[in-house]
């Protein structure tokens, strides 16, 4: 509400200056005339009105088009815009009167996701992550879900080309390993959908998400690296996590170095009977897996996790399959025998043996 008369309003702000002026013209009155005595008209306090009811009738409205081939007619002047609610920010829909995205209500088509940012001032060419991959008690008979990348530009989340994931060492986030990527030259870390200051990163599946793994930990700027074995000398098969803590000869430019994650594909020192039990099965298959039999021997000495195979095939009395198609079941070697659980290969695991 605003009073347009009389200029001065209640007198508030002019007060002090009439009440300096009143004072000056008594002042100099008596100076004048000095047995006249001193007196000055007061002038009149400002107004303050009380109000005991205050009543408005305002009424006012707006259109705003999202059909695009209309919105050139949205006014920009009221700069006016409708605000999308996201889980972790908010996304304006109209940018100069012109519509971006034409949904009331933001719509995610995922079942499960998981976003990370990285703070740098520029964003590299290339990255690597790796990503520590704990296990899932849900984990049941079926496939892998199918992984898609995205990367934040602009508010707006664009999936990452298929080159553009130069390698996979986690089979889509069944196993901890390596993704390396190629990044995306439009990649921005102004956004309001998400926290500002990062550059953000995404992977989502629309489906089987109850046999997606759990993600414990991601570290940016990782390497692999293989061990160089002394001969003759004893070696533990695993290094425990934290164990490597720098390089041999320093590196200029790397300031840390950690390890978070045990080593793998370590194994422990093979006995004689071992070594003879495995020169035996090696003489008899040559590495050709030609019988049933020989599948599950290689299989089982290629994987040292695997404790048991069983391989059913159009060998004999399988009639429920075709020729030419076999059935691999494996069971992994259970290594907490303190407490039994129900041993069963991972999604990362199935997928090892079959690029095997």
């Amino acid at each position: 509400m605003e009073l347009v008369s009389p200029s001065i309003g209640f007198g508030f702000d002019v007060y002090s200056d009439v009440y300096s002026k009143s004072i000056t013209r008594a002042a100099n009155k008596q100076l004048e005339k000095p047995k006249s005595g001193f007196s000055f008209d007061v002038p009149n306090e400002p107004f303050s009105p009380m109000a005991t009811d205050l009543f408005l009738d305002y009424k006012s409205s707006s259109e705003i088009n999202f059909l695009g081939t209309k919105s050139y007619a949205n006014q920009t002047d009221k700069e006016e815009n409708v605000i999308q609610i996201h889980p972790f920010g908010k996304k304006f829909l109209l940018k100069d009167g012109f519509v971006f995205e034409n949904r009331l209500l933001p719509f995610f088509e995922l079942q499960g996701a998981i976003f990370f940012g990285i703070e740098a001032e520029r964003f590299p060419s290339e990255f690597s992550a790796l990503f520590q991959i704990g296990k899932n008690e849900d984990w049941s008979h079926g496939d892998a879900p199918i992984l898609d990348w995205f990367y934040l530009s602009s508010d707006e989340w664009k999936q990452f080309k298929v080159e553009d994931v130069l390698f996979d060492a986690t089979f889509g986030l069944t196993r901890s390993g390596i993704i390396s990527f190629k990044s995306p030259p439009d990649i921005t870390k102004n956004n309001l959908v998400m926290p500002k200051g990062s550059f953000w990163i995404c992977c989502r599946t629309k489906s089987n998400a109850e046999m997606a793994s759990v993600v414990s930990g991601i570290f940016m700027n990782a390497f692999s690296a293989s061990a160089v074995l002394e001969e003759g000398k004893l070696h533990d098969p695993v290094l425990p996590a934290g164990r490597v803590q720098s390089f041999e000869h320093n590196i200029p430019g790397i300031l840390n170095l950690v390890q978070p994650i045990p080593s793998t594909g370590g194994r422990p020192r093979e006995d004689k009977v071992s070594f003879y039990h495995r020169i035996s099965e090696s003489l008899k298959h040559k590495h050709r897996a030609v019988t049933k039999w020989d599948i599950e021997k290689i299989l089982l000495n290629e994987f040292g996790w695997l404790g048991y195979v069983k391989v059913f095939g159009n060998f004999g009395n399988e009639s429920f399959l075709e020729p030419g198609v076999i059935r691999i079941v494996g069971i992994p070697k259970i290594e907490d025998k303190s407490s039994f659980y129900q041993p069963k290969l991972n999604p990362g695991q199935i997928k090892e043996i079959e690029f095997s």
